[in-house]
């Protein structure tokens, strides 16, 4: 996992001011788009999809600038969303039930421009350990931090 985790992280950098890229990156959520492959193929084998799954979520995020360094998980973004609107409880609750890291990409991808619109940010490090290691412990850290 550190493996991965360093060689994406080391390519957003590399990447960060590179306007081609960063839009490649955001269409990296799109079903039918694969012009991302070429940034996903340095950090991991295309063929395990659940890693790719997880790094196109991380890469997106990023692309979309929705990353921060403070520690926060999706809990806490989601907070925020529900004291504006109480409909995204239900959104959380559906993400929260997701078995698989690959559910809850599937899910996250259709909230990435909603999370940057509002000009709200995740720590991208530790979503992307949030989303390698998902389970109850992750879904209980992430309830935790919304309805405390």
């Amino acid at each position: 996992m550190e493996e991965v985790k360093s060689r994406l992280f080391s390519l957003l950098g590399r990447y960060r001011n590179d306007k081609k890229a960063l839009t490649e990156m955001k269409r990296a959520i799109r079903p039918s788009y694969n012009n991302h492959w070429k940034y996903l193929a340095k950090v991991t084998d295309l063929k395990n999809v659940k890693i790719c799954v997880i790094c196109e979520i991380i890469m997106a995020s990023f692309a979309y600038g929705i990353s921060a360094k403070v520690r926060n998980n999706l809990g806490d973004v989601f907070k925020r969303f529900i004291e504006e609107h109480s409909t995204f409880e239900k959104r959380f609750k559906q993400i929260i039930n997701c078995d698989t890291a690959e559910e809850v990409c599937e899910r996250l991808k259709g909230l990435l421009r909603s999370i940057e619109s509002k000009g709200f940010s995740i720590n991208l490090e530790n979503l992307f350990e949030d989303l390698w290691f998902w389970g109850d412990d992750i879904k209980k850290k992430w309830s935790n931090s919304l309805w405390r």
